[in-house]
């Protein structure tokens, strides 16, 4: 997780009511719920001390979910009235067979529920027995009863390689749960562990490491350009241990995922080769998170990231690239996929899309392009891709030499860019923030007229909580909250906080809390 995320997930939020003191929404003490009357999100007190999130008794926590229950916290959903656990457990059909109406039919002490189930007795013998039926059900639960699964073995299915500890049912593994040996859920095939024997470990402070065959717990490779090298057809997830890497990335065949585990940064001096963070080419498949790119300072004219050639892609997540003495990213005839990212102060504009599909989403692209650069926040021109998504940004405070789309623009692209946050930057007043056609989207008030189809558009400036110091999330109030297309699904925000918080999804990359 990223420190970005880590400290959304733990800063408290704050708020004030007429008369009083802003109140912090990390835990406190409480001795019931009116204690915690005055925070806007942990409005419940655990008073036992059970609940996720609560570090001891007596703590204002946000309210367990209708599926959550304890003493104090009873199951009112008449589908599933039993509580299966007296401290703290899961509301349920049933927990016992008096429970179970229907004739026939018993409690399943694995799912909670009831139904027409056989009893088993645990072991090989009963695992047989189970089998023996041929409904898939071939595993005897310590319950004793016949279940989909054990252990993770026994489920083979692409995408559902983890057997449930409760249902003992197939599922997917949960991305950052603890299902998975490596560490790694989803990242080659969504809901499948990555095996820890296929994860190439990096760690720069282990100074002989690059050896042919590192990456292995304790003799991890000490560079991730040398762990590329180690890349081959199952063995191609790269995961760099926290540091900052001396380092010019450049990638040009294969396939190859990179994941950051908190602060990685990749910056490399003028003596390692190429001033360029990473470049992909020659129809390389490259994934990077986590991680932030910067190029090597002291040269001008010089990218931070590029992604060039028919077949290569190119997809960042949860990235910061910055400091580039021109772009901060170009793709040329290259698949580009940003999302979840902070691009931010590159003086030659932020990113540059020639050719090739893109999907640019969640992003905050800020404080990019000068009074001499060609492209302000984003340009996009000349592209022949079929898969285009340009959805959910914050494009704020970017600069560019005309007067011609500071934010966007569209060139030789049929493109509908929604949901965005489309803002000058404070010192510019008039010229086009836009060429492109826009829908659900909140465009500066003081832009004047804008190229391309308007739809949907909310003319306001937006409050953004302190743009002085790269902080873009929208204040409370703000123009643009509750705001974006009622109908779009796009689940999280830049932050991964769920979508919506209110009425309907905000407009640009952040929701609101």
């Amino acid at each position: 997780m990223s420190p970005k995320t880590l400290a959304a997930l733990s800063a408290g939020l704050l708020f004030s009511l007429s008369g009083c003191v802003p109140q912090s929404n990390e835990p406190r003490a409480c001795k019931d719920d009116g204690s915690c009357a005055h925070q806007e999100v942990n409005t419940f007190c655990d008073i036992d001390g059970v609940y996720p999130g609560t570090e001891a008794p007596n703590e204002c926590v946000a309210p367990p979910s209708a599926d959550a229950c304890n003493r104090i916290a009873a199951c009112e959903d008449p589908a599933k009235p039993h509580c299966n656990d007296d401290s703290m457990g899961t509301c349920v059909e049933c927990t016992e067979n008096s429970h179970c109406t229907v004739e026939g039919e018993s409690c399943n002490p694995n799912s909670g529920e009831c139904g027409d189930f056989t009893p088993c007795t645990p072991g090989d013998a009963g695992d047989a027995e189970c089998a023996a039926n041929g409904d898939g059900d071939d595993y005897c639960s310590e319950g004793g009863v016949c279940a989909e699964c054990i252990v993770n073995e026994h489920c083979t299915t692409t995408g559902e390689g983890t057997c449930d500890e409760t249902s003992f049912e197939c599922r997917a593994c949960e991305v950052g749960g603890s299902d998975c040996e490596s560490g790694l859920c989803g990242t080659r095939d969504d809901g499948e562990c990555v095996p820890d024997g296929d994860v190439i470990r990096v760690d720069g402070a282990n100074t002989g490491g690059d050896v042919a065959g590192c990456g292995a717990v304790g003799s991890e490779c000490a560079t991730i350009g040398f762990a590329v090298t180690q890349v081959d057809g199952t063995k191609n997830v790269i995961v760099v241990a926290d540091g900052n890497y001396d380092e010019a990335l450049s990638i040009t065949s294969g396939t190859v995922t990179i994941i950051g585990e908190r602060g990685v940064v990749v910056n490399p001096s003028l003596n390692v080769g190429s001033p360029l963070a990473l470049a992909v080419s020659g129809g390389a498949s490259v994934v990077i998170n986590g991680i932030s790119l910067s190029p090597a300072s002291g040269t001008a004219g010089t990218d931070a990231v590029s992604c060039s050639g028919a077949g290569s892609s190119l997809a960042l997540t949860d990235v910061e690239v910055s400091n580039a003495t021109d772009l901060g990213i170009i793709g040329d005839n290259c698949d580009l996929t940003v999302t979840g990212s902070t691009i931010s102060g590159n003086q030659g504009g932020g990113i540059d899309v020639n050719g090739g599909d893109f999907n640019i989403t969640n992003n905050f692209i800020v404080k990019n392009g000068t009074t001499g650069s060609a492209v302000g926040g984003l340009r996009i021109a000349g592209t022949a891709g079929n898969s285009e998504a340009l959805d959910f940004n914050t494009i704020a405070s970017n600069v560019k030499a005309d007067a011609v789309g500071y934010a966007i623009e569209c060139s030789g692209v049929n493109l509908v860019a929604t949901n965005n946050v489309l803002m000058l930057d404070p010192v510019i007043s008039g010229g086009l923030i836009t060429i492109c056609n826009t829908d659900y989207s909140l465009i500066d008030s003081d832009t004047g007229a804008n190229g391309g189809t308007q739809t949907n558009v909310v003319s306001a400036q937006a409050s953004f909580v302190a743009p002085i110091d790269n902080d873009f999330h929208l204040e409370s109030g703000s123009p643009g909250i509750d705001e974006a297309d009622p109908a779009a699904t796009l689940a999280t925000d830049i932050d991964g906080e769920e979508r919506p918080q209110g009425a309907a999804p905000d407009i640009g990359a952040d929701e609101a809390e």
